[in-house]
């Protein structure tokens, strides 16, 4: 077979065979003239096994061989102009399918015509792989229905969730580039915003209450939670954080509060226990939950707080209650305040069902932790692209002047 003029010179065979991309050279008659070692191995095969064999019958997937050769041919007679860019897959020796991103170039021979393409691609299969699975995290983090904003390292506004446009009433074009501090209108606002900064310049997550304001003006209690996103390094890139409409929690702790003397019409379950830790009361909701476990009274312990009875201990000796102390009662998650009575020596525990909120949280961090995943990626790709760019650039201004 006649070859082309590809490359042989000294300098220019070390950078074909030691390019971190694919170099293939394939002749008008669908023939590899040359591969590159980088190509071999994403392949699989040897070189001798590669070099003057078909490319599309060989290392095209039968279902886009067709296709591929009909815009190779094409290319050949020049009844298309050349598409510098594009991807597309290629088989590999053990039968795998691997996606290709290729910068593509032609070669004439003397009189003009087309003699062969020199391409140079670049495996993105797991790349691919990942984008369409953060795509997916990312449309999945857009229906959540709580509200998430992320900010650059200067705390301005670059991505909401559309939770947080539920909640606000703003768009991303509203508040892209704002502080996330025009939501909040605490008296005490700037002291926050200070605690916040040097929480976050710290490294860790800042938790707290404050009264934010919607778009129409309204206000609502909100719980915030607020943390950096880091790259593998433990580099913080980015802030985010999330914000929950807590005016409806702190109301029924109100009610709950506003019942303790009569548990019986306390809608959520409420239990009695004395000193010497006996069961002195529970209301219809507290025996729906022993119920649904299979319980007696007697078996009550078992769907209440761990360490339960020490907790009441120190309830009845510091005159404190204990707050949002979680236990499990079958399928059911309950967040159980105890609230010493200390003139009657008891306590009441005033439960509420936090099994959704609870669900909702999780989904939340993992979420979170798909954004960092996806600012990682981006930033790295954004980099690693560049490179292979120039040095593919420099390999086709190389590789031409054997035209």
């Amino acid at each position: 077979m006649k070859k082309t003029n590809a490359p042989t010179d000294n300098l220019a065979e070390k950078y074909f065979n030691i390019a971190e991309v694919i170099l293939v050279v394939i002749n008008a008659d669908q023939t590899v003239d040359r591969i590159n070692q980088k190509g071999c191995k994403v392949l699989g095969y040897k070189e001798k096994d590669i070099v003057d064999k078909n490319w599309f019958d060989n290392f095209i997937p039968e279902a886009l061989r067709k296709d591929v050769k009909a815009v190779f041919d094409k290319l050949i007679n020049e009844k298309i102009k050349p598409v510098e860019y594009y991807e597309n897959t290629v088989l590999t020796k053990n039968g795998e399918e691997k996606i290709i991103a290729w910068h593509n170039t032609i070669l004439k021979d003397e009189k003009g015509k087309i003699v062969c393409t020199i391409s140079s691609g670049e495996d993105i299969t797991e790349q691919k792989n990942t984008e369409d699975e953060l795509k997916l995290r990312s449309e999945i983090t857009e229906q959540v229905k709580v509200s998430v904003l992320t900010t650059g390292l200067d705390f301005k506004i670059n991505w909401v969730n559309q939770a947080f446009n539920a909640l606000y009433g703003y768009s991303l074009d509203e508040v892209i580039g704002k502080t996330p501090d025009f939501l909040n209108i605490e008296p005490l606002s700037d002291e926050i915003q200070s605690d916040i900064y040097q929480t976050m310049f710290s490294g860790e997550a800042w938790m707290g209450e404050v009264v934010n304001r919607r778009k129409d003006g309204t206000t609502f209690l909100c719980e915030l939670d607020i943390f950096p996103l880091k790259d593998k390094n433990g580099n913080i890139f980015a802030y985010a954080g999330h914000q929950h409409d807590i005016t409806e929690r702190k109301q029924i702790e109100e009610e709950i509060l506003s019942v303790s003397n009569i548990p019986a019409e306390n809608p959520n379950p409420v239990i009695r226990i004395s000193s010497d830790k006996t069961i002195l009361y529970a209301n219809d909701s507290f025996n729906k939950l022993l119920t649904n476990a299979g319980l007696s009274e007697k078996d009550a312990i078992k769907i209440l707080p761990d360490d339960l009875y020490r907790l009441i201990d120190i309830a009845l000796e510091e005159g404190k209650p204990h707050i949002m102390i979680e236990a499990k009662a079958a399928d059911r998650v309950i967040s159980y305040n105890i609230i010493p009575i200390m003139e009657q020596g008891y306590v009441n525990l005033y439960g509420r069902d936090v099994t959704e909120h609870n669900k909702l949280e999780r989904e939340l961090k993992d979420k979170v932790k798909d954004l960092e995943q996806f600012y990682e990626m981006a930033v790295g790709r954004e980099l690693k692209m560049k490179e292979l760019k120039e040095e593919v650039k420099g390999l086709m201004v190389r590789l031409s002047k054997y035209e």
